[in-house]
């Protein structure tokens, strides 16, 4: 594959077909995935979609909720998610510093279900990585796999947390991949990246804190000589966020239930009075510029009404 970028019409990911998604998909890995391992993995999701659509075409609802977006939307963005998480697992493998990689955790199995006449999840989005890399070096690393497709690079400043506290549950450093697939690109971080990120308050992702992401630009094809083992040198050990954490796991390896109790509420305050100042500081800069472009806002209440008489 040459590194030829393929634009497609930008589309959010679960506005598409199952028939559009596995084409894109197509585009982006011929030459670097067996054509066979390919329709593989396209035949076992496109299974799991026609079991999504039979469960809706019922009018079941998904037992975890939709956060306010449609079944069928909600439904497509989490299995185009693990179809592609599927294609990374094979490219993965053909890494030429990856000894062996797997799927982590409630990753390793994907597919929807009934129960109860609710629509259930195996695999539903959880707080762990998805992938789990042993290198050739001995270097072991967690990858988190994103995916945008409107040029909306951020992620979570939640996001980016859980990845430290898995570091400190599994002792495996994290990186995420953002995937681009409009264009069939990607970029990698380590989570050293984000210390002095700035953060901001992004009202695409309800109003949550974020950090942007560099803009994917690598093709597909590229992964298969990434250097992981630069990311497997690194520590994250004097992270603030780490040596918090740590403390909370050794309060409760000690069986200090004070302490934990004590930790977790000050994290907890914590996480509050950064989401009130980063959401003050957008009022205030909303304000300044509605100042900026009308000066006479500034006019009191009382000269409006003499004003008007």
């Amino acid at each position: 594959m040459t590194d030829k970028k393929i634009t497609f019409e930008l589309k959010r990911m679960d506005d598409m077909e199952f028939s559009e998604i596995s084409q894109r998909y197509e585009e982006f890995f011929s030459g670097i995935i067996d054509s066979d391992m390919f329709f593989a993995v396209k035949s076992a999701n496109e299974n799991k979609y026609t079991r999504l659509v039979g469960l809706l075409d019922r009018k079941l609802k998904f037992k975890s909720g939709t956060f306010g977006r449609a079944d069928l939307q909600y439904g497509r963005n989490m299995l185009y998610g693990w179809f592609l998480e599927d294609l990374f697992l094979e490219l993965l493998k053909k890494n030429k510093f990856v000894a062996s990689v797997t799927l982590f955790g409630g990753d390793k199995k994907h597919d929807f279900f009934e129960e109860n006449e609710k629509i259930n999840i195996f695999g539903e989005k959880t707080t762990i990585p998805d992938f789990d890399l042993i290198l050739k070096n001995g270097g072991k690393l967690l990858l988190e796999l994103k995916s945008a497709a409107k040029n909306i690079f951020s992620i979570k400043k939640g996001n980016v947390e859980q990845l430290i506290k898995s570091f400190v549950a599994y002792e495996k450093l994290s990186i995420i991949i953002m995937v681009d697939i409009n264009i069939g690109a990607y970029e990698i971080k380590g989570l050293d990246y984000f210390k002095g990120q700035k953060l901001f308050v992004n009202q695409r992702m309800e109003g949550q804190l974020c950090y942007e992401f560099p803009v994917p630009q690598k093709p597909f094809c590229k992964l298969l000589d990434e250097d992981f083992t630069v990311f497997s040198n690194k520590d994250i050990r004097n992270n603030l966020m780490v040596e918090k954490l740590l403390l909370l796991k050794r309060a409760k390896d000690l069986g200090k239930k004070e302490l934990e109790k004590i930790i977790i509420n000050k994290l907890k305050i914590e996480k509050i009075e950064e989401q009130f100042f980063y959401q003050k500081e957008l009022s205030r800069e909303k304000i300044a510029e509605i100042k900026r472009k009308n000066k006479l806002v500034r006019m009191s209440w009382q000269e409006i009404k003499e004003r008007l008489g």
